[in-house]
């Protein structure tokens, strides 16, 4: 399938798979999402990559699991959280905020570097009350990198936390082999390549956690979709790079 999407879509070039915005697949009944609700991050596509270049993280990781939704892709920095909707060419926040002219473009843009390869991850889906892209949703506003500290947390066995504890237990088969070890965080980071996500001293990097619902001073909001945008777009691109290399390997042995 990654073999005849680059065919079709890339002209051949893997390379270009890096920037390709995913939400072009809506209505490709090859690629996409066909018979089930559309998402970029669960297209048939997405699932083929994650098979090939996850499996050393979660071994059971197949098809046949992520058909199954004992595993499904998941979008790590969001869009909507920050900055709103983007409808027509257009971002909810700047109905609500008089974006500078040197940040629009960054926006604009952004809305495509969150759709691609680079920013998709694989996780673990058996649910609780909710599942695990639902849970973060809901407890951190969608935020990557509270994510991450609670991981870290569960796995290190830390602390206990009334809503996110049992729905990482629910998860054992997943996360069992991480949990408890000196080094268990720190191989589950690297398996999924998130080292990005680490700052220069090895802990977590945190964003501010502002969401648009709140109503910000101008300069503490838009230094903050500065901040987010610059720092996951590198981290995507890197991340991305990273996939190819690895399905370069995969393909050509």
């Amino acid at each position: 399938m990654i073999k005849d999407f680059v065919d079709t879509y890339l002209g051949g070039n893997i390379g270009d798979l890096k920037n390709f915005d995913f939400s072009q697949l809506q209505r490709d009944k090859i690629y996409g999402c066909p018979g089930r609700p559309f998402d970029c991050d669960d297209t048939n596509l997405a699932r083929s990559i994650y098979v090939l270049v996850y499996q050393q993280a979660f071994p059971d990781l197949s098809i046949e699991s992520l058909e199954d939704g004992k595993y499904r892709g998941d979008t790590m920095n969001s869009f909507r959280t920050l900055m709103g909707k983007f409808v027509d060419e257009h971002a909810a926040c700047e109905d609500v905020y008089d974006i500078p002219a040197d940040l629009a473009p960054k926006i604009h843009r952004f809305i495509h570097t969150y759709h691609t390869i680079g920013n998709f991850v694989p996780l673990p889906n058996i649910k609780t009350t909710r599942n695990l892209n639902m849970m973060r949703s809901i407890l951190w506003h969608d935020y990557f990198d509270r994510f991450l500290i609670e991981v870290k947390n569960y796995l290190n066995e830390e602390l206990y936390h009334e809503k996110f504890t049992p729905l990482m237990e629910a998860n054992h088969f997943a996360f069992g082999q991480y949990k408890g070890t000196e080094n268990g965080f720190a191989r589950l980071i690297h398996l999924l390549m998130l080292d990005g996500y680490l700052d220069d001293d090895g802990s977590i990097h945190k964003f501010q956690g502002l969401t648009l619902r709140g109503k910000w001073p101008n300069e503490l909001y838009f230094n903050e979709v500065e901040h987010y945008i610059d720092f996951c777009t590198s981290l995507i691109e890197d991340r991305a790079e990273k996939i190819i290399g690895i399905l370069k390997d995969k393909m050509h042995n």
